[in-house]
């Protein structure tokens, strides 16, 4: 489940900005922008994502408005992690950090939760746990990203009643609040619960309303983790044509977009199904 759930994790909490109103001369409105856009491109895995936090980590710094600085280097933070370059997201982390603490507060439950997201990808339990009984007042978006982080630890623990708890948490505020991206990735850990507890056609009609988010948003990542994941539950209910539908599915849709990585994988399943 851990390596499955760390090419997933790494969206949250993009839509954070500053609560401050900041004067809109010509270079603040290119920072804004360039960083709304890599936030989006992030989401979709745009292949110009990396260039584009580039650029409004540039712009952020002329600028020289703590909140832009902050926002940017996190965004430069979630790239490297999903690069593996973990010591280059610390340091990007502890600058944003410091930015936080001298000159920007209302940052700093961004800055813990990516704390506790390094905790996690590096197993550090210790450190983890400290962060996970932390008890900073989370706005809502920030604490179903903390809830997340919870329900993978109890999943890796085997406490799947403690990891539901949580998901259902996240569910709550995810519909309240209309944010889909949140609740897809709930949705699919739900669901993942569902199938360690057998029970199939839940997992199967969760994963699906997941899927329906997905194709509105066109969030690659997570659409391919559909894709295989209902594969999955359909080879467990004994369905290898269904199964094969799905990973063909998903095979097709990493071509459209020119991941090699992906479609080189999705058809060495195909073959090995088809023996």
């Amino acid at each position: 489940m851990r390596v499955i759930t760390l090419s997933l994790i790494f969206i949250f909490l993009f839509s954070c900005s500053s609560k401050t109103i900041l004067p809109k001369a010509p270079m603040v409105k290119e920072s804004e922008r360039i960083l709304e856009k890599a936030e989006k491109f992030l989401l979709s895995q745009d292949t110009e994502t990396k260039e584009l936090i580039e650029t409004g980590l540039s712009l952020s710094i002329a600028t020289n408005i703590p909140d832009l600085k902050i926002r940017a280097l996190l965004l430069k933070v979630n790239y490297n992690i999903r690069e593996g370059k973990i010591d280059e997201a610390i340091k990007n982390l502890n600058a944003a950090k410091q930015i936080s603490i001298n000159e920007s507060s209302q940052f700093i439950p961004y800055v813990k939760y990516y704390e506790t997201l390094v905790a996690y990808v590096t197993n550090d339990s210790d450190a983890l746990k400290n962060l996970l009984i932390d008890n900073t007042n989370y706005p809502d978006h920030v604490q179903m990203g903390i809830n997340i982080l919870k329900s993978l630890f109890y999943i890796n623990s085997n406490d799947l009643v403690s990891a539901e708890k949580h998901i259902n948490e996240t569910l709550k505020i995810s519909n309240s609040k209309n944010l889909l991206v949140e609740k897809s990735f709930a949705l699919k850990l739900l669901s993942w619960i569902n199938f360690k507890n057998k029970n199939f056609n839940e997992a199967l009609d969760i994963i699906n309303e997941s899927l329906d988010i997905d194709r509105s948003l066109n969030l690659l990542d997570y659409l391919y983790w559909d894709l295989e994941f209902i594969a999955k539950i359909y080879l467990n209910k004994y369905d290898k044509e269904k199964a094969l539908y799905y990973y063909s599915t998903a095979y097709e849709l990493a071509l459209i977009n020119k991941n090699q990585n992906k479609a080189d994988y999705f058809k060495s399943v195909i073959q090995n199904l088809l023996k």
